[in-house]
């Protein structure tokens, strides 16, 4: 597999946290309320080097039998194109666990995955900086449940020899977990 100078890349990392909070008031049809909206896009374009610039996009649907786990190695990693990414930095993060109720035939019944604490070369590290986790540290994702991760700075997240395993566990030990987890980031 080889890697496409000409690819061009245009891709999004969403995250939120939207709402209405309202107080019933006795007599008063309608009481106070609060709508607490906060949604973020980071809209990447082609590019490197620069904040909001990305060249390479990875997003893979897994199966992980019950008390299995994986390793994610981010500098050998090939897309849907058959291209090799070799991220050089993460610019975005995203892993679901998809249930049942997400969906009939691609969720699962797994109670949780946990990500990173990988034992060498923990990918998402970085440094006291630019890290997106701390060194052998540790996410859960419960069922249904799901953890995206965005920064449009130009450094993003070092990925190299030492920043590159990521460790995914499924903990039910009976129930294979189905998840999507994906990467946006640079190969330089």
């Amino acid at each position: 597999m080889a890697s496409d100078p000409n690819t061009t890349l245009s891709g999004n990392i969403n995250g939120g946290v939207s709402g209405t909070y309202a107080q019933p008031v006795t007599g008063l049809t309608a009481g106070p309320s609060v709508s607490l909206p906060d949604t973020v896009r980071i809209q990447f374009t082609t590019g490197t080097n620069g904040s909001y610039e990305a060249n390479k996009m990875w997003l893979q649907y897994n199966t992980l039998a019950g008390g299995a786990n994986t390793t994610l190695v981010l500098t050998t990693l090939v897309d849907q194109l058959n291209l090799d990414l070799n991220f050089a930095r993460v610019k975005g993060f995203h892993v679901h666990l998809i249930s049942t109720d997400d969906s009939s035939t691609l969720g699962s019944n797994a109670t949780s995955i946990l990500v990173g604490n990988h034992s060498s070369n923990q990918a998402l590290a970085g440094n006291a900086t630019y890290g997106m986790m701390s060194a052998n540290s540790s996410i859960r994702v419960q069922n249904g449940g799901f953890l995206t991760i965005g920064t449009p700075s130009a450094d993003g997240v070092l990925v190299d020899n030492t920043h590159k395993n990521l460790f995914i566990v499924n903990e039910d030990a009976s129930n294979t977990a189905k998840f999507y987890v994906g990467f946006i980031g640079a190969d330089s």
